[in-house]
C-alpha cells in the first residue's frame, strides 16, 4: 500500500495555515469556540452515550482552565479534553 506523502504534506500545510488564521483573530468567541467545545462534547458522548446534559456540561466545565481573563472574554475558560478519555 503506498502513502501518498505530497498529498499528506498539502494537507499538513494547509491545517497550519487554517491554524495561523484562527491565530490572527480570523474567529473569536463564541464561533471560534463552539465548533471546539462541540468537537470535545462528541468525544466525551462516544465514550458515555448515557451522559445526561447535565453531566456533560459538568464534565465540560470541570476540565476548563481558567485564563484569568474577565467572564466576559473568557467565558468557562479554555475547553481542555477530560483525563478521563485516556483512561
Amino acid at each position: 500500500m503506498a502513502v501518498d506523502l505530497k498529498a499528506a504534506l498539502d494537507r499538513l500545510a494547509d491545517t497550519q495555515r487554517r491554524i495561523a488564521e484562527l491565530e490572527r483573530g480570523a474567529w473569536s468567541g463564541a464561533s471560534r469556540a463552539a465548533p471546539l467545545v462541540t468537537g470535545l462534547a462528541c468525544l466525551l458522548l462516544e465514550r458515555w452515550p448515557d451522559l445526561t446534559l447535565a453531566q456533560l456540561e459538568a464534565e465540560l466545565m470541570e476540565h476548563a482552565e481558567n485564563l484569568n481573563l474577565p467572564k466576559d472574554r473568557q467565558g468557562a475558560g479554555r475547553a481542555k479534553l477530560s483525563p478521563k478519555l485516556w483512561s
